[in-house]
C-alpha cells in the first residue's frame, strides 16, 4: 500500500460523534522474560511473547453532544481509510479535557481492548 494521509480516518463509539480529528491504536502482546543461567552466560536476556492486548486514543474538540463516559463499553471501529478498519469491543477508561486560553477545548478519550482485536486484512 501507499503512503496515504489520515483525512479519510473516522471511529465509531458510542457517544462519541462529532469533532474527532485524530485516533492512534497500540496493539502489542505482552512480553514476558524468560531469561536462564545459560542464556545469562551470553550476557542477552530472552523473551517470548504473552496474551494480546490493545488500546487506543482518540482526540476531539470537545463538544456537548459527545456523551460517552468513563467505564463505558461498545464496540469500537477505527477506520484509516475504506476498507482498512479495526474493530473490537473497547472500555473507555479515561477522558481528559484540555481548556487552553488561547485555542479551542480539546479531550482525549483513552481505550483499552475488552476482547479480540479484528485488524485490516
Amino acid at each position: 500500500m501507499a503512503e496515504i494521509t489520515g483525512k479519510g480516518g473516522s471511529i465509531t463509539f458510542a457517544g462519541i460523534v462529532a469533532n474527532v480529528y485524530s485516533w492512534n491504536i497500540d496493539d502489542a502482546p505482552d512480553i514476558h522474560e524468560k531469561t536462564d543461567f545459560a542464556d545469562g552466560a551470553n550476557n542477552y536476556k530472552t523473551r517470548m511473547a504473552g496474551l494480546n492486548d490493545w488500546s487506543a486514543t482518540i482526540e476531539a474538540r470537545y463538544d456537548s453532544t459527545n456523551t460517552a463516559d468513563p467505564g463505558d463499553s461498545a464496540a469500537l471501529t477505527l477506520t484509516i481509510v475504506s476498507g482498512s478498519t479495526y474493530t473490537g469491543t473497547a472500555m473507555l477508561v479515561s477522558q481528559a479535557v484540555n481548556t487552553p486560553v488561547d485555542d479551542l477545548v480539546t479531550v482525549t478519550y483513552n481505550f483499552v481492548g475488552n476482547g479480540a482485536l479484528t485488524r485490516p486484512a
